[in-house]
This record gives structure tokens, sequence and C-alpha cells, in this order.
């Protein structure tokens, strides 16, 4: 995208903020102000994940497989008086 070059000040329509993120997103060390919505949040965390070593990939998959199963847990009754036991 060599033709696109505006600033984050500049960016008027929602295909700007597009063009700028697919542009910049490598730059960026947090979100502008300007970005602040619910899906450029969304590729700002699925670009931080990207940035993971390997070691750190590994660690962010076994504790959202925990944080998965302890809320699976929640749901179920049964499960719930199995934990509560295996805790004890």
């Amino acid at each position: 995208m060599p033709k696109f070059n505006k600033t984050i000040d500049e960016l008027e329509s929602h295909y700007d903020k597009w063009l700028y993120v697919l542009k910049n997103l490598h730059k960026l060390d947090r979100l502008p102000e300007n970005l602040k919505e619910r899906v450029f949040e969304r590729v700002f965390e699925v670009a931080e994940i990207a940035k993971f070593s390997h070691e750190e990939y590994l660690s962010y998959e076994d504790s959202l497989k925990y944080y998965r199963d302890l809320y699976k847990c929640s749901l179920l009754p049964k499960c719930s008086l199995i934990h509560k036991k295996v805790l004890r």
C-alpha cells in the first residue's frame, strides 16, 4: 500500500482505518484512540498473540485450556462437585 500515506489524524472512513491498520500494525505498540473500536481491538489482540515466542504461545494455550475447563465445569453441577472433592 505505498500510495496510502494518511496519518492517524487524517483517517475519515472505516476503509481508511483498515488501510492504516494493515499498513502500520507492525509499528504499533498500543492501539491509538482513533481506532478504539471493537474490531480493531480484536485485530490488535490477535496480532499480540501472533508475536508470542513458541514457549509463550504454549503457555498461553495451556492457560486458555485451563480457563475453558474451569468455565465448562462451572456450568455443570456434577463436574462442580467432582472438582470440589478433588480440591479437598
